[in-house]
């Protein structure tokens, strides 16, 4: 936190004045209260039902050819960021959330986000037997992190920054305990 002449006041930024619309133009969704706290309060938050049925089956279908024949596919289009994938990547939900919790004021406006996306990929995930294969996550809990990392829920007074933010798509259904993001 940088503390000026302003003492840390809080930070007072409008959703107006970020990005307030996609690269297609749809507005962004803006947080309710209530999500804002259950991110806060448990480190994720769920947005069901955010695809239309027949956006999933074209991004799946495509996800899968990626994954199966990737050969088949134009050069161009052999990334998880590609065809209708593409919608995902500043989808009006995803874009709220992270001006929210990532935006940068001075370096958003009407042409830029205010936050950027530094990596993507796919991950195709089997059933064995009935449960999935062993997840491992990466960089283990945080609890021996050296504290010049970046697993910290850090922020400024009046606005919280989420600075090490995941968004996942799962395009198929998940019921609970069966499947899904751990």
């Amino acid at each position: 936190m940088v503390i000026n002449k302003n003492l840390g006041s809080a930070f007072a930024v409008r959703p107006e004045d970020l990005t307030p619309a996609n690269e297609d133009g749809q507005p962004t969704v803006i947080p309710t209260d209530k999500q804002k706290y259950d991110f806060d309060r448990n480190g994720w938050i769920l947005f069901p039902g955010v695809l239309a049925a027949d956006e999933i089956e074209k991004m799946r279908d495509f996800a899968m050819r990626l994954h199966r024949e990737p050969g088949g596919l134009a050069e161009h289009d052999r990334c998880a960021t590609a065809g209708p994938l593409t919608k995902l990547i500043d989808h009006p939900v995803v874009v709220g959330f992270l001006n929210e919790f990532l935006a940068y004021p001075a370096c958003a406006s009407d042409e830029s986000y205010g936050f950027r996306m530094e990596t993507t990929h796919l991950q195709y995930r089997t059933v064995q037997g009935n449960s999935q294969r062993k997840f491992n996550p990466h960089n283990g809990n945080g609890l021996f992190r050296p504290p010049w990392e970046s697993h910290y829920y850090r922020q400024i007074p009046g606005r919280a920054w989420s600075g090490l933010t995941r968004v996942v798509w799962e395009l198929n259904p998940v019921k609970i305990r069966q499947g899904g993001t751990l």
